[in-house]
């Protein structure tokens, strides 16, 4: 357990400290300054979400998610909003969707077996549809993990388990408007 501290400890920028004393036993301790957190919606905007009524009818997707449950419930929020959803379990599959089909906008899984989200990511940047919106979706709130997505032309980030209305506010925020 102690190992485990150690090395979470030492990811966010401190190190374990202790204090020993010969018959009465050890105190473990580190110290760790967050900045104050922000909700990802105050109370304000997600009324204005939910009031907001936008039309995504036909507005094709690529859903790529290596999890059947993750995959369920998206799809599931997705086609109730009237979105066309193809789902590809591994980057190597989004690769080649996205190089035969077209796409508004992809869902990106960071962490799949075959290919990760993030060298799926470069390939379809390198290609002549490297134009497409890729959310990133992941676990992971780690703000080195945020800098990589950005870093490797990702357009946006959404943290799993995601909220319906962030989900569907990032789709609009991207592709409403956008000609396929």
């Amino acid at each position: 357990g102690l190992s485990i501290v150690k090395k979470l400890v030492k990811l966010m920028g401190s190190e374990i400290q202790l204090t020993s004393e010969v018959g009465k036993g050890s105190n473990f301790f580190f110290e760790i300054t967050f900045s104050k957190g922000q909700n990802i919606l105050d109370d304000i905007e997600r009324d204005s979400l939910q009031k907001r009524e936008v039309d995504l009818k036909g507005k094709k997707v690529l859903l790529v998610e290596d999890n059947t449950i993750n995959v369920s419930v998206a799809t599931k929020f997705l086609k109730k909003w009237g979105i066309e959803v193809d789902v590809a379990s591994n980057g190597e599959i989004a690769v080649d969707k996205v190089l035969q089909n077209s796409y508004h906008l992809i869902l990106m899984d960071l962490q799949m077996p075959i290919m990760d989200g993030f060298e799926a990511t470069k390939k379809i940047r390198d290609s002549e549809k490297n134009n497409i919106p890729i959310i990133a979706l992941s676990a992971d709130a780690l703000k080195e993990t945020k800098e990589k997505v950005f870093k490797h032309g990702m357009n946006d980030f959404v943290l799993k388990p995601f909220q319906p209305e962030v989900i569907k506010s990032k789709i609009e925020q991207y592709i409403l408007d956008e000609p396929i």
